[in-house]
């Protein structure tokens, strides 16, 4: 955001801008699928880390161990397996964001009031029911405030993503 208001207040004639917003879309869009594909399987994690014991002993520490690890890093492993192209830069992005999503969902789910899930239980609600109207709405403020760091680090990685895979968006804009 702030190149972006520093490159308006240069108001340079050395900027094509229909080229940068050109650029921007494009960034833009792979941000947004790396945002839907990673919120649809924090989501899954975390209900699954949450609702089965088991898994919760053996995923939880493994996602821990795994939101630590520099995940920047896997950039060159990625263009060498991939390509340099868009979908590592997805990927990239994927991976970036999923986690604060995924640990403020499984907090929202094992921070829950006991006695809203036993109501719920009592007036009926179980199955897809019980996910749409009682789960969902539990986790919604959890998941706006993890997308809101997520969305953030995506645009901080997106930059050196695309200038290391060399391909078009705000990162090779800039680069």
């Amino acid at each position: 955001i702030v190149v972006f208001i520093l490159i308006l207040l240069s108001r340079s004639q050395a900027i094509n801008w229909l080229e940068f917003y050109k650029f921007f879309a494009v960034s833009l869009f792979r941000i947004s699928i790396a945002y839907l594909i990673a919120s649809m399987i924090a989501i899954l994690l975390a209900f699954a880390t949450v609702k089965n014991k088991y898994i919760e002993s053996v995923l939880l520490p493994i996602l821990d161990v795994s939101q630590s690890f520099p995940s920047f890093a896997l950039l060159p492993f990625l263009i060498v397996f991939f390509g340099a192209n868009g979908f590592a830069v997805i990927v990239i992005l994927t991976i970036n964001i999923i986690w604060p999503i995924l640990f403020t969902i499984i907090g929202s789910l094992k921070g829950s009031r006991q006695d809203l899930n036993n109501a719920a239980t009592i007036f009926g609600a179980r199955g897809v029911n019980r996910f749409i109207h009682f789960s969902l709405p539990s986790i919604l403020p959890s998941f706006i405030s993890g997308s809101i760091i997520g969305w953030g680090e995506a645009w901080d990685v997106i930059v050196g993503a695309e200038i290391i895979a060399q391909v078009g968006g705000i990162g090779a804009f800039l680069g």
